[in-house]
């Protein structure tokens, strides 16, 4: 923003300002503030969430079918790759971080209504690394993440999942492990009011 007042060329402004229509989305001047990165993560629901039955798909080598608790009155049900990094008894009863207001999508023929959070290193490689990110001791199912003063999830009500790809697009490059093996977006620790979301690895991207 600008923070001088007035000045001698009130022109430039005007001009900026008239000029601004051309460059906005369809939609009008909201869209143009809807452009940034907190604003996107505002409309991804994303919540602590217990994994409550945890089975094999089955002729899927690599799937999980998952039905996640996200504090709602029935659970969600996933299909995750997860085999390859987790046996069921390490999943059954965890808490996760839950992505809940994806465009639902079928594989291999179930349904999968959200999908479970992790960092991840080298992904789709050979020697991929993948870890959950974890809730901290005590999260409520269904608590939203707060990343510093913006809640995650706040403007989530009514966004339509037609196009909430997009907004995801827009926001997981910027997700990442810090040092501390916190997760972080723009480098801001994700938290819960309990504390830090963590994972045990550092420096990768969260998918």
């Amino acid at each position: 923003g600008r923070s001088k007042r007035g000045g001698a060329a009130p022109a430039a402004p005007a001009a900026a300002a008239a000029a601004q229509p051309k460059a906005v989305a369809p939609g009008g001047a909201d869209d143009a503030a809807e452009g940034s990165d907190e604003a996107a993560l505002t409309k991804l629901d994303i919540r602590c969430g217990r994994i409550m039955e945890c089975g094999r798909v089955p002729d899927a080598d690599s799937l999980y079918l998952l039905k996640i608790d996200i504090g709602e009155a029935q659970p969600r049900q996933v299909v995750s790759s997860l085999v390859k990094h987790y046996k069921e008894e390490e999943l059954k009863d965890r808490q996760v971080v839950v992505y809940c207001n994806i465009k639902p999508g079928k594989m291999r023929g179930f349904e999968s209504q959200a999908m479970v959070l992790a960092a991840t290193q080298d992904k789709g490689a050979e020697n991929e690394k993948c870890e959950l990110l974890l809730p901290p001791k005590g999260c409520k199912e269904g608590a939203r993440v707060q990343s510093g003063a913006t809640q995650v999830g706040s403007a989530s009500e009514g966004v339509s999942t037609k196009n909430i790809s997009k907004v995801w697009g827009q926001v997981q490059p910027l997700l990442q492990m810090n040092d501390k093996k916190e997760a972080t977006f723009k480098g801001t620790t994700w938290t819960f009011p309990e504390g830090a979301i963590t994972s045990g690895l550092t420096g990768c991207g969260i998918y």
